[in-house]
């Protein structure tokens, strides 16, 4: 068995446990959110505060997010705000894709 068979046995579990539901391309399912820190810029007018999330969506081969790869500048909500994908890793034969996201706007 291989360490990426092994990880997709176990994202089941993962996600029952700690994960916690999005929605993204109108479907509403679990993911692992990783909290990353708060983000101060600079931007033209002053400083602008932002909040971000490495979202961990289980994607095994053959799964639509593999064929048709989440893009840069895609929404999605997460606990009722509207988050924009900033990233995306793709590591096959992972069956996780990441992706960051960045605090758009309240839904």
């Amino acid at each position: 068995m291989s360490i990426w068979t092994e990880m997709a046995d176990d994202a089941p579990e993962f996600l029952e446990e700690f994960g916690r539901p999005i929605t993204f391309r109108n479907q509403t399912f679990t993911a692992l959110l990783n909290r990353t820190m708060d983000t101060q810029m600079l931007t033209n007018g002053g400083f602008t505060y932002g909040s971000n999330y490495m979202v961990r969506i289980l994607a095994p081969d053959g799964h639509s997010f593999k064929t048709d790869k989440p893009t840069h500048g895609e929404f999605m909500t997460i606990f009722g705000q509207k988050y924009t994908v900033t990233g995306v890793t793709v590591r096959s034969p992972d069956p996780w894709i990441d992706l960051q996201v960045e605090l758009s706007s309240s839904v």
